[in-house]
């Protein structure tokens, strides 16, 4: 629920509309779509709208002609009065009458309304943290072009009363252009009464977001026809300069239900979802490097003004092995992990509030020997097709998950000439197959090939929700004579997997871990294959008898658990 707009308009305007109908409608449909459009619940393309609104003039109600009103601000609005913040950063203006008043409620009798008040906090509260703690460069001052803009060289913000569909606007100063850049300025509103994010909060979260855009033309680069970027940059502003709220999750809780839908290289950010949901492709990055990387992409992109060879290019630079394609597989692998398939680890924070990822289409696997599977993918997209396996030994089927990521990095300014879905195959066979890669599932093995136009393809497995391999595990002997004169072997059948990483972790019934065993890969006793375990605890002592619990991961993937008996002698 962020500024949203396209190359060719100037205000970059927050609005909630839209219920992501396709734009370009048959024409029967209309005036339906421009009364979805105004009337609707989700942000859309405010090019796309002003469009709308101006071709059809004639037949606005009063909620469209006061939308196309503020489109047509082109000037700095004239208002009662101002004042400085209190770091000196930014000039606040404000009426103490009419419509455009804020509540006149002044509890700290300091003359100034206590909103006006929260606007100066929460304005300098953005500028302290996007500029000072996270090192992006500072707006030009608006004086900086004779006749543009005020003449004391601060940021204007100015607070009115906004239509309940749009939060606020970050403009570009008439005539105040320098070179690929723009002096701006901002237009909050003075109560955010009636807002899906409403109150203070939604005044906390609009200043973060509008005030990184003023940086981006500002400072950087002027050119919304990369959009993504843009709103990508500033959703993750507001999850950076307030953590607690928790605005940002709409769009990911949208974009887990038909992520293939949203490709990050469109940079079309007129379905409310695109840009604003790939601030979670920044927070992984962020995770896996630290934050300055989002600064460091955006000198990139200052200087190339390519927004995608500019992610591809800084990420090289930091020389840990990351770039744009397997960076991006990597977002895809986090998103999987959401919902029913969260796990505690490196992934997502509160990762199983969000939704869990849905599938693109779902096949059982019958008596066929070999399912084929076509679709396609746009470049920075990716899609989950699952595969369903009968069991007549339970009532929930076993499932196995493709994840498959088109990550083609050579991108430039991406867009509508580069984000055309290309097509792949994906081929499942219940029988071993030249070229084929196995998956192994319980007791059983699957072979599956990707046909893909480019190496930038990637796909994982998953088997039930868990990476990796699930194995069935056979500890032997059993029980297991712990007298030193033997070994244990959890005996497991991995035949075609190539094994990088083996852990053994045993537990007392208490589940006190009492032993752990690591490997890189598998090792033979007694012509059987599997993990050994010398009977000894941690400590060098052989574990007493008793029935233990083990959990087995092969390539860290979801571990195999069982239970074991030891007999002492």
């Amino acid at each position: 629920m962020k500024s949203v707009r396209c190359p060719w308009i100037v205000p970059i305007v927050l609005l909630i509309s839209g219920s992501f109908q396709a734009f370009g409608q048959a024409h029967g449909e209309h005036d339906d779509h421009l009364h979805s459009l105004i009337d609707g619940d989700y942000p859309v393309c405010g090019t796309h709208l002003m469009w709308q609104l101006q071709v059809n003039e004639e037949k606005l109600d009063d909620k469209g002609r006061e939308l196309l009103r503020q489109y047509r601000v082109t000037d700095q609005p004239t208002m009662q009065r101002n004042i400085v913040s209190y770091d000196g950063h930014f000039r606040i203006h404000y009426d103490i009458d009419g419509k455009h008043a804020p509540s006149p409620v002044d509890q700290d009798s300091n003359g100034i309304p206590d909103y006006i008040d929260s606007v100066d906090f929460y304005m300098e509260l953005a500028w302290k943290k996007e500029i000072e703690e996270c090192g992006f460069a500072p707006p030009p001052p608006d004086n900086i072009r004779p006749g543009v803009g005020g003449i004391d060289g601060l940021v204007d913000v100015f607070v009115q009363a906004l239509s309940n569909s749009i939060y606020g606007f970050a403009l570009p100063e008439p005539g105040g252009e320098i070179g690929s850049r723009s002096v701006g300025y901002l237009i909050l509103d003075n109560d955010y009464v009636g807002y899906p994010t409403p109150g203070i909060a939604g005044l906390r979260v609009t200043s973060a977001h509008e005030f990184h855009h003023i940086v981006q033309f500002g400072a950087y680069i002027n050119d919304y026809s990369q959009g993504a970027i843009f709103e990508a940059t500033s959703t993750w502003m507001e999850f950076k300069v307030h953590p607690d709220l928790t605005d940002y999750r709409l769009y990911f809780n949208r974009f887990l239900k038909q992520p293939h839908a949203f490709s990050f290289a469109t940079n079309d950010v007129s379905d409310g979802i695109t840009g604003y949901a790939h601030m979670h492709y920044l927070q992984s990055l962020v995770q896996q490097l630290d934050p300055k990387i989002v600064r460091e992409i955006w000198d990139q992109f200052k200087s190339s003004g390519k927004a995608f060879d500019a992610i591809d290019a800084t990420l090289r630079a930091r020389n840990a092995g990351i770039n744009l394609t397997n960076s991006f597989c990597t977002f895809a692998r986090w998103s999987y992990f959401t919902g029913s398939n969260a796990v505690d680890t490196m992934f997502f924070a509160k990762a199983d509030l969000y939704p869990t990822i849905r599938s693109v289409s779902t096949l059982i696997l019958d008596e066929d020997l070999e399912k084929v599977i076509p679709n396609s993918l746009s470049p920075l997209s990716f899609g989950l097709w699952r595969l369903v396996v009968p069991r007549s030994d339970q009532f929930d089927p076993d499932t196995v998950d493709f994840l498959i990521t088109n990550a083609r990095s050579m991108l430039g300014t991406g867009g509508p000439s580069v984000s055309r879905p290309e097509d792949f195959t994906l081929f499942v066979s219940q029988s071993p197959r030249g070229g084929y890669t196995p998956i192994l599932y319980r007791n059983d093995t699957l072979y599956y090939r990707l046909d893909a136009p480019h190496q930038d393809f990637c796909v994982e497995t998953f088997f039930n929700g868990s990476r990796g391999i699930l194995v069935t595990v056979n500890p032997l002997p059993q029980p297991f004579v712990n007298d030193g004169a033997d070994q244990m072997v959890f005996a497991v059948d991995l035949s075609g997997i190539a094994i990088t990483r083996v852990e053994l972790d045993i537990y007392s019934a208490s589940m006190t871990k009492v032993a752990r065993v690591e490997r890189n890969g598998l090792e033979t006793r007694e012509n059987v294959q599997g993990v050994i375990w010398d009977g000894r605890t941690s400590s060098g002592e052989f574990a007493p008898s008793g029935v233990y619990i083990y959990t087995l991961a092969i390539n860290g993937s979801a571990p195999s658990v069982g239970k074991f008996a030891v007999v002492r002698k």
